[in-house]
């Protein structure tokens, strides 16, 4: 069977998911038991790793507010996840409030604001900053062509992002920019770029042919002013610095499937910590070595936590939700993610899967208790990005 980066392995699975869903509208006028024999019949796929992986509970009730809260406290074993709750897609207007008082994430986060993210609200894809608390909303990029994957670097002062030549494209022209949208410099051709721990260099990945995926992913290194480019391995993708700034950890083929690796930068140890038998990826990493990444749980992807050496594997987030591009804050209390990739047409190639929609913007507490929604639900949200400093 071919390999294929975890860009394509992405897009089967949310194919896959498609596939379940009008299956399942199909199901709807047949007699109720009819329907759980059915339902019998289709298999309910979790990953199987020999590190056990924490499943939440979570309630199937509509909060009045866009918060999560489990119904029980986290199991040793995998469980069947409730039916998600119906999260109300607007701007919670307290965010900044429940940051600062400690009720949300940290005291810490609310003195490290800048946050930037991708948005059509102009009509085309563009990067925008603004704070944490919605305040100071500020357009940085204008170029007619689509501009995707922000990142800020440790100190705030610059923003890595991509050009694309069609929105569908996965990876294009890599540039970098003054935080205030200045001085923008070509870097190199590739996707996903991220800053390291000093700031002096970047990580992105590329395909050894096309723009779209049609072959296995490169992952290389970079310094910040376009020189030194570097291979790092081969048949992976969406990669992004550990602390000590000598690893990466990454999203890498293993046979068929795509699993959370490290690396270090020279291309030697490289070492898988999860075991998904499909699909678990672009994941990023805090100071303390903890990592986000997606994982598919059922049809579609969730956000799962685990220790640098792949242990304490959780499930942070609903596996229905379609989270994906995990961002940790400097201080690791908040994990920002986008949430309703089959919506967007770069972070799924195929496209929409589940009808009309856009994909928003979720604050997620790092320990999967709460959650707020940062988009009004109007314009497509997407590539959550926090400064990559780490405290």
């Amino acid at each position: 069977m071919k390999r294929r980066p975890d860009g394509e392995l992405l897009a089967n699975v949310y194919r896959r998911s498609g596939e379940i869903k009008r299956r399942r509208r199909l199901t709807r006028s047949i007699s109720a038991g009819v329907v759980l024999a059915l339902l019998a019949t289709i298999p309910f796929v979790l990953p199987s790793s020999n590190k056990p992986v924490t499943k939440r509970a979570l309630s199937s009730a509509a909060p009045p507010i866009a918060v999560v809260t489990p119904t029980a406290a986290p199991s040793a074993t995998a469980c069947v996840c409730a039916a998600p709750p119906q999260v109300k897609r607007h701007l919670q207007p307290t965010l900044a409030q429940e940051v600062q008082s400690g009720q949300f994430g940290s005291h810490d986060v609310a003195a490290v604001t800048p946050f930037a993210f991708a948005s059509d609200r102009s009509g085309n894809w563009d990067i925008y900053s603004m704070d944490i608390d919605g305040k100071h909303l500020r357009r940085l990029t204008d170029d007619p062509a689509t501009e995707r994957d922000p990142a800020w670097s440790p100190d705030a002062r610059h923003i890595a992002f991509v050009r694309l030549a069609q929105p569908t494209d996965t990876v294009g022209d890599i540039y970098t920019m003054n935080a205030d949208g200045s001085n923008v410099r070509h870097i190199a051709v590739g996707g996903r770029p991220q800053w390291s721990p000093d700031g002096r260099s970047l990580v992105f990945y590329d395909f050894a042919v096309g723009r779209s995926g049609s072959s296995n992913g490169r992952i290389w290194t970079i310094r910040s002013d376009g020189t030194g480019r570097k291979m790092v391995t081969q048949a992976g993708a969406n990669a992004s610095w550990m602390h000590d700034g000598r690893h990466l950890v990454f999203g890498g083929l293993q046979g068929v499937s795509t699993n959370v690796a490290t690396i270090a930068i020279n291309g030697s140890g490289k070492k898988f910590l999860t075991t998904n038998p499909v699909f678990a990826g672009e994941p990023s990493a805090t100071a303390s070595g903890r990592i986000a990444y997606v994982a598919l749980s059922g049809a579609t992807t969730a956000l799962e936590t685990m220790d640098g050496d792949g242990s304490h594997q959780t499930q942070i987030t609903h596996p229905t939700n379609s989270d994906v591009k995990p961002s940790w804050s400097p201080d690791g209390s908040i994990i920002a993610v986008e949430r309703g990739a089959e919506f967007d047409a770069h972070s799924a190639p195929l496209g929409s899967i589940g009808g009309t929609g856009h994909p928003v913007l979720v604050f997620v507490t790092a320990d999967g208790s709460g959650e707020r929604v940062f988009s009004d639900g109007n314009n497509s949200d997407a590539d959550p990005a926090f400064p990559s400093g780490l405290p």
